[in-house]
């Protein structure tokens, strides 16, 4: 195993070593040598020259040849300053040099050139509009190379960091990533694409089964409809996470962040009902959510199911099984009262609900007149006691239906 790790490692120096330099020392002119720092030209994972040591050297195939040699000869056409001036027909220039596109390592950037310009890029490079286009300007740009060149019009045509396969629309100088090398491809609202290792607040990562580019950021309140595996983005959210289903963490400013039943949803203030209230979280960043009715530690009301908010004030209209709101409904308190809407202490009630008579003892009934001596008062919803002249009445204290022992009506 040790064996086979070194040759890799020797075989890669090897590779990055195809590039000479000079010594770098002032006034050094090494013949057939690179510039000292000037093998940075990566064409296929090998290092090729951008700067002849020699000023009037021919820069051909990435390697500096002698004006002398038959190599050299209109290859690359006037050399200055270690560097080509243009290329001849069937060659293209690229940082500095002259590549011929039917040959390596020429032929892996751009396999057509007429004319000394590029026609034809290879996979993961773009050409510069034939327009702005000549054999004295670099017209074929790496769709990774986020630097870029010039046209002959000095405007300066940019790949994507990090970006495998591109296009380039002729209106614009920034290629349109297709394909990232290893990260996730982002392609943002204004138009522009990157090659991200996160993706940015409003997006999430996405890693398809199938297609030509797996790993995609994709936005929280609309992902493309074609993802396999398919994802439902959540309307107007700015924040999120993804697993199998987006989960939003954060709403457009004038939103509301509900989570009911695992799924969350953004919602107008109006819409935080049926078991919510609307609240700011200033334990989260002041993000306007949907509480619970019975998240006591944001203002709701332990055990309360349904609740109402106004102002910074939160009632409770009904509580869990087995209790009820206090009368002010502020709190859910036991209670097993049959039809009481609220009580004041344990099984004593305070409130009926609305087709309900409250008792002196605290309970709820149909009818008061069923309890000897009391009516029932639609105006308080209570029962009342009959005029000491009455056994009984009906409707009023006084309207007697029938009398005490003795007494007639």
């Amino acid at each position: 195993m040790f064996e086979k790790i070194l040759f890799a490692n020797c075989i890669l120096q090897l590779a990055w070593a195809a590039c000479l330099e000079d010594d770098g020392n002032p006034g050094t002119h090494d013949t057939t040598k690179c510039k000292k720092g000037h093998c940075d030209v990566s064409i296929g994972g090998q290092l090729y020259c951008s700067k002849c040591s020699v000023d009037n050297e021919h820069l051909v195939d990435g390697t500096c040849v002698a004006s002398a040699t038959d190599q050299a000869d209109t290859k690359c056409i006037d050399p200055a300053e270690g560097k080509c001036g243009s290329c001849k027909d069937g060659y293209f220039m690229y940082k500095s040099g002259c590549y011929n596109s039917g040959g390596s390592p020429g032929n892996k950037i751009c396999t057509s050139a007429p004319d000394g310009k590029c026609s034809t890029p290879a996979a993961g490079y773009f050409i510069i509009p034939t327009t702005d286009a000549d054999a004295s300007h670099q017209s074929v740009v790496s769709c990774s190379d986020s630097e870029g060149a010039n046209g002959k019009s000095d405007k300066i045509y940019k790949g994507v960091e990090g970006c495998a396969e591109c296009t380039l629309d002729n209106l614009v100088t920034t290629a349109t990533c297709t394909k990232c090398t290893t990260d996730f491809l982002h392609a943002s609202i204004e138009g522009g694409t990157a090659c991200l290792t996160e993706c940015p607040e409003g997006y999430f990562k996405h890693t398809a089964t199938s297609g030509k580019q797996l790993k995609t950021c994709q936005s929280c309140s609309s992902p493309e409809e074609s993802l396999t595996p398919a994802a439902t983005g959540v309307p107007n959210c700015i924040k999120c996470t993804y697993d199998t289903k987006v989960v939003c963490e954060k709403c457009d400013q004038d939103k509301y962040l509900k989570t009911e039943s695992g799924t969350t949803s953004c919602v107008d203030e109006g819409n935080c009902n049926n078991g919510f209230f609307p609240m700011t979280d200033a334990q989260n960043s002041n993000r306007k959510v949907c509480a619970l009715c019975s998240e006591a530690d944001k203002g709701g009301i332990a055990d309360c199911e349904t609740c109402s908010k106004t102002g910074d004030s939160v009632t409770c209209t009904a509580c869990t099984e087995g209790n009820k709101p206090n009368a002010d409904k502020t709190a859910c308190i036991p209670c097993s009262v049959d039809g009481c809407d609220s009580c004041n202490e344990e099984n004593v009630c305070a409130k009926c609900a609305t087709d309900k008579y409250l008792t002196s003892t605290g309970q709820c009934v149909d009818d008061c007149e069923a309890l000897e001596g009391y009516y029932s008062d639609k105006s308080t919803n209570k029962c009342e006691k009959c005029s000491p002249v009455c056994k009984m009445c009906t409707k009023t204290a006084d309207q007697c239906s029938s009398c005490p022992a003795k007494k007639v009506l």
